[in-house]
Parts: structure tokens; sequence; C-alpha cells
């Protein structure tokens, strides 16, 4: 029972130790269980000091410093240890006793304070805890004699060079004192580096209990240290101990202890994780420049492992825990996280297999004696503990954890990622229990496998372990909805841990070096190997390159060659992503020397694939890359032709120029990479690659429909992999619908799918984000090409805000889009608009790139199409004849392919169809040298058709109209597709021109009923003559003239250039006949 507070009076004696002995020692008791009276005494403490009579570094001036040669009682004061907020520390000379103490005096006479640390030591006998000798008070000064340690602070032993063992070793002790004085019932609440003192020898000694009271006692009110934390932006190292009011450092305190709530064994737990995790990787677990900082840091977040990898991930993971924020998912009790810091998880099974071993000794010598089976039994129970040991890994708190971080994520495709997450961890972890424990089992119950493979398979799972566990951590803390697509793929990407299992793996059969010591060695670079392999959340590091090149110089000496192979990948990993090539092949040609010493076929396959692939980047000469592809074909053959390695050599070959030219054996490796997919889930992601190359391949011979009709069957991959809300999807879905409508789709089919990708990208980045830039210029072309010009002009001048507020060269992309709006005015009948878009295009790229560039050579052409559009015909040949000297140094057609459209369609506006047909006819050459898809071969031919039916030629030209409609049939689909309407015009003007006017009516009909339907991208003009046709065929087969008079008003509708005047007359003259 709590005894009645005393009054205020009494308390102040009791704080300025003016109180009688028995009177003192009730107080501390009351206080001891009275958090209101803490609390009041803290105030009065804080009042009793006079404003500027203590600082950090020196004693109050009430009492004074003490000098070499003064007295204390009996002890003579030799020399000043150090200072901190409570107290001074000095080292004397006892004599009475002759011997050294440390004699520590308070900067206030608080009597109270001074007897509880010296019970809190006195009732702990430990050799890690400071021993206490006396306690007493003279001259007004209240002090207490300890056991004087010749050695420095824990902080001062870490400015030398220290290996994670030798910490290790000194925090165990540390833990095992403080794990002592839980058990006596005593917290230490101000565990830090400074509190920790080390001799010559290593022996470590806990000091400084001055904050220790009993487990179940109240510190000071709650409210008061939070707001204080709240509030202060004070430096969290000015912020040190104050005597009643902030009980312990803050920078090692819990968040519960910030919080002012009771400080119990799990608090120190928490101190002790602190001082550890520092110790180890050179950084606290939380950092913050001010107090607030600090508090709110602990107060919102876990802590983290990322891109630590000094120390095994067991160690770390083991402070990880007792760095939880709540307490009681923190380690039980101090004692347990000693222990688990003292058994290594990967000698755990080693010490059971060979006990194991013993038993297994026993049952073969007894042969069929009943004491065998218990043995046998023995054996079996020892090879079904995997479950319980991924537990530790994938149980149920590391499964909340993770539903936790993706209640976090508020986006659609959140709650499908973590059921796929979910599904694929469990998996693993299920796949990794049964398959380590049948390891055991073959080994120990069937005796099919040895010893020695044993010890290597049980790594080889570890390793696994590992990297499932590095990956678990990084999703749960690291990752948000930008990386749902890395997730799926890096657990897709989880080893198989049946490959574990395998004792005729070829590693299995190099033997791990012979002493213990070594083979420990061989497992802890294993592991910090692990921690450095890059993942997608690993940030460039300078560190982690340094660190494997140490870890490689350390496990030369060993002899090991699996160990050297694995350290090789991952150096090789670590300079790709830092863009060292150089440093990248020199690791991957001292990975297939290590990987040769290592009996590991499959990986000198992996790095032969990896040289194939450079050649193919490099377009090395076909003697070259032939040499190379044969050496790897033998090494893919070693290694078991597996159908990954099947599928990535018959990719890596069809990827080489060489290869590209030859169409029946490019889409022959392609096919045979998506044969070896087919059917297995593992490689689900590498099936996906090999349908989208088949299908570009299949689009870049020409075959576009089948092609596309592949890239999709990919998308459906990439959807069973990722879902249908994935925005990898959506984006893929969106680039196929338009390509379909660069191949002849209908655009108004590829609308929908555009626009969810524009949507799903706003959701995630908003209106002006640059990943909005792909998919809003495709939206602008596919509403232009549908004819929908002023959506198109919105869109288009969206993308272009977007480009131009980038940082960096962007010339090319602007002046494409300035060019494709120039297209989008003319649509709209601004020309005007047009050509001034056309030139800013022009202008980017002459600032961007020089005149004497191909792309600026396009730009010319732009521009003089935008002035024919406009009418302005001199200026548009001018621009063309900027731009022809160009042609002659175009490696390819496709410039002098436009250049020849545009030239063709000025001299169809100058009325100079002789030099037309001639043009045309040379595109349709360039055409067919370039093999150039069917789409624009069309339109060169109607526009030929029309050109000879102008000059005319009425035959030859209904000749080209057909040959256009023969590949129409073949390759487009939609009626509305405005070629196809292009070429029923060309059809029905010249089989009127023929005087077939039944033939031409059908198909005059057609034109201008789509025509009516949308806007178009068909030249004006061109539109125009089609109406202008069917109203003369109407003219004569209408007798009121009544449908003959709407097409022709119909036609003055459609927007003419200046240029076409021809048009306007024939019209008038239209109209002044029928009317």
């Amino acid at each position: 029972m709590t005894t009645p507070c005393p009054d205020a009076e009494s308390l102040l004696s009791f704080l300025n130790s003016e109180s009688d002995a028995a009177t003192i020692d009730s107080i501390d008791r009351h206080i001891d269980e009275c958090g209101d009276c803490a609390t009041l005494i803290a105030e009065f403490a804080r009042l009793e000091i006079p404003e500027g009579t203590v600082d950090a570094g020196g004693e109050s001036e009430q009492f004074g410093s003490l000098c070499r040669g003064d007295t204390l009682g009996r002890y003579l004061v030799l020399d000043l240890l150090g200072q901190g907020a409570m107290g001074s520390v000095y080292a004397a000379y006892d004599n009475e006793l002759d011997r050294k103490v440390a004699l520590k005096v308070l900067r206030q006479s608080n009597w109270s304070g001074l007897v509880r640390e010296g019970r809190a030591l006195a009732s702990l006998t430990h050799p890690n805890i400071v021993t206490v000798h006396d306690l007493g008070s003279a001259d007004s000064r209240s002090f207490i004699a300890m056991e004087f340690v010749d050695g420095t602070t824990l902080r001062e032993w870490l400015t030398q060079s220290r290996t994670w063992q030798e910490i290790v070793a000194i925090f165990l002790q540390a833990g095992d004192a403080l794990a002592a004085a839980h058990n006596a019932g005593i917290v230490h609440r101000d565990f830090k580096p400074d509190n920790m003192l080390i001799d010559g020898k290593g022996k470590a000694s806990v000091a400084d209990f001055g904050l220790a009271r009993a487990v179940d006692s109240a510190d000071v009110a709650p409210e008061e240290i939070g707001a204080m934390f709240e509030a202060t932006e004070q430096s969290i190292e000015a912020m040190v101990t104050r005597t009643g009011v902030l009980l312990g450092t803050p920078a090692y305190m819990a968040p519960e202890q910030l919080r002012g709530e009771i400080a119990d064994d799990l608090s120190d737990q928490y101190s002790f994780c602190v001082a550890f995790f520092e110790a180890l990787y050179k950084e606290r677990p939380f950092f913050a420049k001010s107090a607030k900082g600090l508090y709110e840091l602990q107060m919102s977040s876990e802590a983290s492992l990322r891109g630590k990898a000094q120390v095994p991930s067991w160690i770390g993971q083991a402070l990880l825990r007792g760095l939880a924020r709540d307490p009681a998912s923190r380690h039980p009790s101090m004692g347990a996280l000693v222990s688990v810091l003292r058994t290594d998880p990967r000698k755990v099974f080693w010490r059971r297999l060979k006990v194991a071993g013993v038993l297994g000794t026993i049952t073969i010598l007894a042969g069929l004696a009943f004491m065998g089976l218990g043995n046998r039994a023995d054996a079996a129970k020892l090879c079904e503990s995997s479950g319980s040991e991924m537990a530790e890994t994938w149980g149920e708190p590391s499964m909340q954890a993770l539903a936790a971080r993706f209640d976090e994520i508020d986006t659609p495709h959140a709650r499908d990622v973590l059921a796929r997450l979910r599904a694929r961890f469990g998996g693993f972890s299920q796949e990794w229990a049964s398959a380590r424990d049948q390891a055991c089992a073959d080994t120990r119950i069937r005796g099919v496998a040895s010893e020695d493979s044993l010890e290597q398979r049980m790594y080889c799972f570890e390793r696994h372990r590992q990297e499932f566990q590095i990956l678990l951590t990084a999703i749960t803390k690291e990752s948000g909805p930008d990386d749902f697509v890395a997730m799926i793929e890096a657990v897709n990407d989880l080893p198989r841990s049946s490959d574990c299992r395998d004792v005729n793996r070829p590693e299995f059969r190099v033997p791990l070096p012979a002493s213990d010591a070594d083979r420990e060695r061989v497992q802890d670079i294993d592991d910090k190997l692990v921690e450095l392999t890059p993942t997608h959340w690993t940030k460039m590091n300078t560190a982690d390159i340094a660190e494997v090149a140490l870890l490689i110089s350390e496990a030369k000496p060993l002899g090991y060659a699996p160990l050297l192979a694995r350290a090789f990948v991952v150096q090789h990993e670590l300079y790709r992503l830092h863009e060292n090539d150089a440093a990248a092949l020199a690791a991957a040609r001292a990975g297939i020397v290590a990987a040769t010493e290592a009996k590991n076929n499959e990986g000198i396959a992996r790095w032969m694939l990896y040289f194939l692939s450079r050649k193919t980047l490099e377009d090395a000469p076909l003697e070259e890359f032939d040499t190379t592809r044969f050496f790897v074909g033998n090494a893919v053959q070693r290694a078991g032709n597996t159908p990954e390695l099947r599928a990535r050599f018959a990719m890596a070959q069809a990827r080489h120029s060489s290869i590209r030219t030859q169409e029946e054996v490019q889409e022959s490796l392609w096919n045979e990479a998506v044969s070896a997919t087919e059917g297995i889930g593992s490689l689900k992601n590498l099936r996906a690659q090999a349908l989208s190359g088949l299908g570009q391949t299949l689009i870049g011979n020409g075959h576009t429909t089948r092609g596309l009709d592949h890239v999709e069957q990919a998308i459906d991959v990439l959807t069973d992999i990722h879902g249908q809300h994935s925005p990898l999807v959506i984006a893929q879905r969106g680039k196929v619908a338009h390509a379909r409508v660069q191949s002849g789709g209908d655009p108004r089919a590829a609308i929908g799918d555009l626009q969810l990708w524009v949507e799903q990208v706003r959701s995630r980045h908003g209106d002006t984000h640059r990943a909005m830039l792909g998919p809003m210029y495709y939206l602008a072309q596919v509403l232009s090409w549908a004819g929908e010009f002023t959506e198109a002009e919105q869109h288009m001048q969206k993308a272009i805000a977007i480009a131009r507020a980038q940082p960096g060269k962007m010339a090319e992309t602007l002046a494409t889009m300035q060019f494709e709006l120039s297209e989008v005015y003319q649509g709209l009948g601004n020309f005007e608009a047009g050509e001034k878009a056309a030139q800013l295009g022009l202008e980017i790229l002459i600032e961007g790139v020089g005149k004497s560039d191909s792309r600026t050579t396009e730009a010319y052409i732009a521009a003089a199409y935008a002035a024919q559009g406009r009418g302005k015909l001199e200026k548009a040949t001018q621009l063309l004849d900027e731009a022809f000297p160009a042609l002659a140094n175009d490696s390819t057609p496709l410039l002098r392919i436009y250049w020849h459209w545009v030239r063709g369609l000025v001299a169809e506006d100058a009325e100079d169809f002789s030099v037309a047909e001639d043009v045309y006819r040379t595109r349709i050459q360039s055409q067919a040298e370039l093999g150039e898809n069917s789409l624009g071969r069309i339109d060169t031919l109607v526009a030929l058709g029309d050109v000879l039916r102008k000059r005319g030629k009425y035959a030859a030209a209904l000749q080209q109209c057909e040959q256009a409609r023969e590949l129409a049939k073949a390759h487009l689909s939609a009626a509305e597709h405005h070629s196809v309407i292009a070429i029923g015009g060309c059809m029905g003007k010249t089989l009127r021109a023929l005087g077939r006017e039944d033939e031409a009516l059908p198909f005059l009909e057609q034109a201008v009923l789509q025509h009516s339907k949308r806007t178009t991208r068909q030249r004006p003009v061109s539109v125009g003559e089609t109406h202008l046709v069917l109203a003369r065929a109407l003219q004569r087969t209408d007798p009121d003239r009544a449908r003959a008079i709407l097409v022709a008003e119909l036609a003055q509708r459609f927007p003419s250039s200046p240029a076409e005047r021809r048009l306007r007359t024939q019209l008038g003259e239209l109209f002044a006949q029928l009317k």
C-alpha cells in the first residue's frame, strides 16, 4: 500500500538532505511508488538550481570542483575522470583499504538519488557490473565509491577499428550484466556507450546506475516529457539528463520513455540495441538533428537494415526486433536477446546434425536392434524442423506487417498485388521447408547423400532464406505503388529451393574448406554477399563496391571456388548498377574463371550468354559473333540445355544484326524461345519477352497483324503475372492499341485503351509528371488520326507543355510534337497556326542538333508540308530544296520517301501533274526498297491514281486505285480508316472519268458517307473533289437535283487552302448549273 504523500516542506527538506535518515528513507521508498511526488520533486530540483550555476562542463558554483590532492572523507582525489549531467567522477585513493577507486560526486546534495544508485549497485553482484565499495557524504558533498576500471568508455574504444566479432563479444558481456540487473528487479534506464567501460583485457563493465530504480516504479509525468520532445528543437546532444525531469539520454531512449511512460527492462533492451546498432553500423538506427525530430521519427517508423551489410543478417535481425516501436514486439527479455545473439542459426543445425550423426552411427552398429528405432525417430524429428524455422521469416508477424504496409497504399491495384505476394511468399516458404527437410532426410534417414554434401546443401538453403528475408524486408519497409511491377518480378525471381536438395549439382562436388574456422568464414562472406546483392531498392553506394572487393580478397585464400563465383556475380551486378561497363566486363571475366573452377556449368553458361549479349549490343562482326555463339551453344549443352538457358540463347542470337537480316532464321529463333518457355510457370517473364520479341520481329518484317497478335499474347502473360490493373499491363495495352492504328486499325477502337493509360498515370503522378508524356502524346496522335482534331489539339498541347518542363535536351521530341500539332491545325482548317507550329519545330531542331543532322532534314520537310497546306508553294519549295542535299547521306530511303510525298503534293497544288507523277512513282520505288508497310504504299498509290486521272490517263489511274484497294483488303480492317475512304474516292472518281457511272456511284456515296461520320485526315482538296464528282454524278441521275445540291453544299464545309482555287471554281460552276 502506498504511504500518504509528504507535504511540500518535507519534500524540499528531503531534496536538500536536511531531513533525518529515517525520514529520507521513508520518502525515498514513497517516491519509488508515487509518480506524482516524483514529478513534484523533479520540479523542485529544477527550481533549486539557480540559472547559470550548472553548465555542461563544470561543477555547480555551490560545491565547486575538486582538485588533485583534495580529500573527501577517507578518499584522496587523484584526477578528474569525467563529468556528466548528474555529477563528476574522480580517480581516488582509499587510504583505509589501500586501493584505487572511482569516486562519483553528485552535483547537488541529493542523498536519496545517491542512495538509490548505491542500493541498486550493491544488490547486484556480477563480473560485468561495476562493484560498489562505499556510500557517504563529506564537506556537504554526497559521493559513491566504486570499483576503478582501468580502461575506456565504449565510445572511446570504438574510435579504433574493430571487427564486428569484437563488438559482439563486448555487447554480449553488457547484455549479461543488464539481464542480471533485470533479474534482480533493477532497470538501468540510461544505457549508452558512455556508461560501458572496457579494460585492457577486453572485459566490459556496465556503470552509472544513477537512474536505476525498481521495475514497478513510476517515472515523471508522461505529458511533461512528451510535450518537451514535441516542442523543442534543441539538439539531441544538448538534451542530457536533467535531475528528476528527463531520465535518460534521448538518442538511446525507447519510444515509451520519450512519451514519459514507465521504463522497464524492455526499455533497457531498446537502449542496448540502439548502442549495439550504432557500434556495428557506425550510425544510429534513427537519425535526427533535434530532439523533436527524433521523437517524431521514433513515433512513426521502424528501424531498417537496408544498405547495412557489414555483419551477418541474423545479428541485424535480432537487433531490429529489440528496436521495435511496440515493446510487446521486442524480445521477451534481455536474457532472451542475449541468447539469440549467442546462437548463430547457421551453427544450430550443425550441432543438431552432429548429435544425430552419433545416433545414426549407433543405429548402424546396432543393426536391427530395437534401440535403433528410437534413434531413427530422433533423426526423423530433426528433419522436420524447417517449417518452424521458416515461420520466423514468414509467419504471422511478417504477414501482418506486409498487410499493414499495403493498407497505407491507397490504390485499386494494391489489394491484388498483396494477394499475389502472399501467395508467392507462402509457396516459397512451403517449398523451402519441404525441400530442406527432404535434403536432411536424404542423409539422415535414407542415407542416399553424404555428410559433406549435406553441409553444402544447408548453406544453399540458408542463402535462399536470406534472399527471401531481404526481399520481404524491402517490400515491407521501403516499397510504394511505383514499385509494384518490381515487387512481382523480384518475387517471381526468388531462387528455386528444390535446387539446394539436388546432390548432383556440380558446385556441391567441390569440397568445403577443411577447418571449421574456414567454413565459418565461408558462410560469413556468403551472408554478406547476399546482403550486398543489388535489388530494385538498392541505392547507388560506392561503399558496397569496396565491400565486395574486400570480401573477394578475403575469399581467395579460402580456396572455395563456388564462393568466389558468387562474389564475382555480385560484383558484376553492382558495377552494372553504377554503369561502369569496363569494370562489369572485368568482373564477368573473373567470374567465368571462378565458375569453371567451381565446376558450375550453369554459371559458365550464364556468363557466356552475357558475353554473347554484349556482342549483340556492340554489333560485333559476324565472324566474331559466330565464334562466341559456338562456345555459348556448347556451354548451354553442358549445363543441361534447360528451357531457360535454351530460351535465353535463342533470344540473344535473334537480336544480332546479322540474324535480323535473315527473316526466317530470326523468326525461327524467337519461336524456339517461345516454345522453350511454354507451360513453365517460373519462366513467365521470359516467355513474355520471347512473345514480344517474336511480335516485334514479325511487325518489322511486314507481318503486322500476326506480330501484334503475338505482342498481345505477351501482354496476356504479363496480365497473368501482374494483374489487369498493373501499370505495366495498362501501358503495354495502350502501346499495342497505338501500334494497331499505325498499321491500319480503327483509331476509335484504340482511344479507350489510351485514355485508360493516361488516367492510370495521372492518378499516380499527376497531370504534369514526365511519365504523362508518352501516353498523352499517343492519345493525341490517335485522336488526330480519328479526326477528333479539337481534342487532339488539347492533348498535344499538354504533351508539349510536359516536354518543355523536363530538364535536359528534348529537341527531337518537342520538334516531332510541333509537327504533329501542325497537322492537327491543318485538320482544323487553321493553316496559319499549322505553319507556325511546323516552323517552330524546325527552329527547335536547328538550335538543338544543328542544320546538318538528319532530324533537321526531316524538320525542313515537315515545315514544307505545313507551308504547302497553307498554299505557300514557293516557300514549301524552298524548304524542300534546303532538305534535298542531305538526302544523299540518308542511309535508308525514309527521308527520301517523306520528301517525295511533300514534293508531289506541292506539284499537285501547282497543277504540275507531270512532275507529281514522276515524284510519286519514285516514292513507290523507294518504298519497295525499304519494304515499307502496306499503309504507306496505299497512300502513294491513291495519290498517283489521282494524278494520272487528272492527266487523263484513266486506265493507268484505275490500275493504281485497284492495287491500293487490294492492299487495303489484306491489311486494313476498318471501313472508316482514312486510307480506305481515300481509295473509295479514287475508285469512284476514276470510274466516272471512264464513263462507268453505275460502278462509280457506290464508291463515291460510300466515301461521302464516311466523310459525313467523321473528320478526316485526308487532304481537304481531295475530300472536296470526291463530293464534287458525286454531285456531278447525282446531277445526271437525280431528276430533282436535291441530293446533288446537298452534296455540293457539303463540299464547301471542308476547309480548303488558298492553293485550291481550281476546286472552288469548279464548285461555283456546278452550283450555277444546279440552281
